[in-house]
């Protein structure tokens, strides 16, 4: 005789609850989280020549850019970097 479990449907009620689904929410947020790249003076250098490159010629740049331990890709053309400040304006992106 087979067993007639309800399987999951008998646990689906208790996911519905707010603190388990925000508590599954961080859990996963922190998991996913990536250390800060370590950047060198040369590796820096290096990337300051590209953009000066791409920015005078008019080519579009790919640019990885780490937020509070996640990263994301930003692809466009850079027309303006501020060096004190190390921020790119007026990047058209084309894709995100």
């Amino acid at each position: 005789m087979a067993v007639r479990d309800r399987g999951i449907m008998k646990w689906q009620a208790a996911f519905k609850l707010p603190e388990l689904a925000k508590t599954q929410w961080d859990f996963w947020r922190d998991n996913e989280r990536q250390a800060k790249p370590i950047i060198d003076e040369h590796e820096a250098e290096e990337f300051e020549l590209r953009i000066i490159y791409a920015m005078e010629y008019g080519h579009s740049v790919k640019l990885t850019v780490w937020d509070d331990g996640f990263t994301f890709d930003i692809t466009g053309r850079v027309h303006y970097v501020d060096p004190p400040k190390l921020k790119a304006y007026g990047i058209a992106s084309m894709f995100l």
